[in-house]
């Protein structure tokens, strides 16, 4: 069975997410949040059905959800590691990858 980690940026990024939403409707960041949290899991049974973002870096893969990129990659057979969370307008240059 494959295991889902979630990498400190990734863990900082839903908190803020969370945090912005909040500021307006603190039941709807709950729910988006758990949104993206499911969405992450259900990258568990087709890991490789992102698309290939090796210009970040090798081995790099990214989904949609709403507005928001989920990066991931695979670090062993059995473990997926989500990487960051970002919002789509954000200039990805301005990112640290780092896991």
């Amino acid at each position: 069975m494959t295991r889902l980690e979630f990498s400190p940026d990734a863990d900082r990024d839903l908190e803020e997410i969370g945090d912005f939403i909040a500021e307006d409707n603190p039941d709807a960041a709950i729910a988006f949040v758990q949104r993206l949290r499911r969405r992450c899991h259900d990258l568990l049974t087709f890991p490789f059905a992102g698309r290939k973002r090796d210009e970040i870096r090798t081995g790099y893969r990214s989904v949609v959800e709403g507005e928001y990129t989920i990066f991931y990659r695979m670090a062993r057979p059995d473990e997926l590691i989500i990487i960051h969370v970002i919002h789509a307008k954000r200039d990805l240059s301005s990112i640290t990858f780092s896991d």
